[in-house]
């Protein structure tokens, strides 16, 4: 009978391992997948923050009656904060450089409202269009930088 209850022992215990074994297993599947969906949802925000400042740039310089709404940069920051603290910087300087193109979209905007005229509405945004231009290339190289970075964490969440 002592061998018999040893035996039990053994088996219950060796059956717990196996279920410990396979639930953390399926603990780290599952937080893989979490986080494949999360990146996912994160690229597809720095897709809809380029569309949110193209359309900003046609209402606040072009006068375009479609107005740009909120920002989805915010959502793409609480992601980052949530699930990749890794993509810190770069989420950063891109939220960064969409804010200072925004606002020099928005002082393009008021400057050329104060001017009826479609020549001196003009005269304004050639006064702006360098630093524009400027704050557009370097929003186009923090977008590349985020899509490096989520490039290089994707093959972590195949494995």
């Amino acid at each position: 009978p002592e061998l018999l209850t040893q035996l039990q022992a053994t088996t219950q215990a060796t059956e717990e391992i196996r279920t410990k074994i396979g639930a953390d297993d399926w603990t780290k599947r599952e937080y893989k997948r979490i986080r494949r969906e999360k990146l996912e949802q994160l690229l597809q925000l720095v897709i809809e923050i380029d569309a949110w400042v193209q359309t900003a740039r046609r209402h606040y310089v072009f006068s375009a009656t479609e107005e740009p709404g909120r920002s989805p940069d915010a959502r793409a920051k609480a992601l980052q904060r949530l699930y990749f603290p890794e993509l810190k910087a770069v989420i950063n300087a891109f939220g960064l450089k969409v804010g200072e193109l925004h606002i020099l979209y928005m002082e393009c905007g008021m400057r050329m409202s104060r001017h009826p005229d479609k020549g001196e509405q003009l005269a304004v945004v050639k006064e702006f269009e360098e630093a524009i231009n400027q704050k557009q290339k370097e929003l186009i190289h923090c977008r590349g930088a985020v899509e490096l970075a989520i490039e290089a964490l994707s093959p972590s969440l195949y494995e």
